[in-house]
């Protein structure tokens, strides 16, 4: 008769010690190459740049003295279809490198608001200038530290709904400078 091993001997799992051993030799090599400087990047690639300066500089935009302005609604409500009013603000791009300057508005529909680099004409000429709202338009170019007036101008559209006549319609303008290409 055969008699009862009293003990089983133990075998370590060749699969389980072969992945050991393999991650092991993979994470050396992932830190052998990290601390050579290398990349596993599928992609490299570099380009020499041309031989012309390089310079930056920078820059702060505000509008009457402040980044966030709120102008006065008062001159915007109780208007009538038809009706334009201007105001006048301050814009400066506090800086050291020269600024291409856009603005944007938000506002109604039956608005139209136009922003033009310069003092409000006399006698509510209508300005020359594309209507912002709803869409960037171009203010013009400021030089490094420059300030200038730019008139913004609201007008009523004829077609506006009754619904609006002698409303105060909320206007939020966002003036954007960027560096100017040279």
């Amino acid at each position: 008769m055969h008699a009862k091993p009293r003990h089983r001997a133990t075998r370590r799992a060749p699969l389980r010690s072969m992945l050991t051993i393999t991650s092991a030799v993979a994470g050396a090599t992932l830190i052998g190459l990290g601390a050579a400087g290398s990349t596993l990047a599928l992609w490299q690639d570099t380009e020499a740049l041309p031989d012309a300066p390089t310079s930056s500089g920078y820059l702060n935009l505000f509008v009457n003295s402040d980044v966030e302005h709120q102008l006065s609604s008062a001159v915007w409500q109780n208007m009538l279809p038809g009706d334009r009013v201007q105001q006048p603000v301050n814009v400066l791009t506090e800086g050291t490198v020269p600024t291409d300057v856009s603005v944007t508005t938000t506002a109604s529909p039956d608005l139209a608001v136009r922003v033009l680099r310069g003092d409000c004409p006399v006698g509510n000429t209508a300005l020359k200038a594309p209507d912002s709202n709803g869409t960037a338009a171009d203010v013009g170019d400021w030089g490094a530290g420059e300030s200038s007036i730019a008139c913004i101008e609201v007008t009523l559209k004829s077609s506006a709904s009754a619904s609006v006549h002698d409303a105060e319609l909320p206007i939020i303008m966002r003036f954007t400078a960027v560096q100017a290409t040279s």
